[in-house]
């Protein structure tokens, strides 16, 4: 059962996911929903971590990277990019449209609530 789950984690998530959500699974199998919870925290943020450092080593030095930040171009290409990929999911039946479509209104209406 283990192994099935992780073929259908393979074929469902990209790569650059595939190995944190085996993680969290691994963890909520041998150490239950607490420690899985941990896990998945701390693969959130390492996946923040390298999402920064992916945007920030295109920069020629760091305060060109914080005016990007200050003046909200670098979060407004990412909803754009998120915006994009979500819209692009649900017309090609990845998703179901309907939950493509929530998920749209749901980041438009929590916008600003971070």
């Amino acid at each position: 059962m283990n192994r099935g789950i992780d073929i259908g984690i393979r074929l469902v998530f990209p790569d650059f996911l595939e190995d944190g959500i085996r993680e969290v699974k691994d963890s909520l199998i041998q150490d239950g929903f607490g420690a899985a919870l941990r896990t998945a925290v701390d693969q959130t943020l390492q996946l923040g971590r390298q999402a920064l450092d992916f945007a920030i080593r295109g920069f020629r030095n760091t305060p060109e990277a914080i005016q990007l930040l200050d003046n909200g171009m670098l979060q407004n290409n990412i909803a754009k990019t998120v915006d994009e990929a979500i819209t692009k999911m649900g017309s090609n039946r990845d998703i179901n449209p309907e939950i493509a479509k929530k998920m749209l209104e749901r980041k438009t209406n929590n916008i600003g609530k971070c």
